[in-house]
């Protein structure tokens, strides 16, 4: 990540019933970056399948291409051209996920369509909580830059 500056930063705590619903990062940067924790009952214990919480991303398809849907995405069947969650991550201790949002160079924005699934109250009721630091990096790179920066600038002075 030579030539980026942290664009953004937020820490998410979830609790039972919570989620993010589906969405790209627009123009927050050019990489996003969500390093997971998680507060268990024991050091050995992992986050279970039920207890939702789980970070996907949606399948991208060309033309003809059939993708098999693994879970079924309630947050995101409106949107057209939506062939389901391709990658599920469910939450763990100290892991991280990378990905590109946006291209260098270029105005393109969003990145891959993602959501969190809500949290069950399973989940609080065996001692586990899901948490989050989330971030974005800009490459001086990108274009996206000089037309957001400013905007984003604005924004965090009032």
């Amino acid at each position: 990540l030579d030539n980026t500056e942290l664009s953004d930063l937020f820490v998410t705590s979830f609790s039972t019933g919570d989620f993010l619903t589906a969405h790209n990062d627009g123009n927050l940067g050019t990489y996003v970056f969500v390093y997971s924790l998680m507060d268990a009952p024991t050091t050995d214990s992992e986050w279970r399948d039920d207890f939702g919480g789980t970070l996907r991303f949606q399948c991208e398809t060309r033309k003809g291409q059939k993708i098999q849907q693994r879970t079924p995405g309630p947050l995101l069947p409106h949107l057209i051209g939506f062939n389901g969650w391709c990658e599920e991550l469910k939450p763990s201790f100290n892991t991280a996920v990378l990905f590109q949002t946006s291209p260098f160079g270029t105005s393109a924005t969003g990145g891959p369509f993602h959501e969190v699934s809500p949290v069950s109250y399973l989940a609080e009721m065996e001692g586990f909580r899901r948490f989050g630091l989330t971030g974005w990096y800009m490459d001086r790179k990108d274009a996206m830059i000089y037309h957001v920066k400013p905007q984003r600038e604005a924004i965090r002075a009032k």
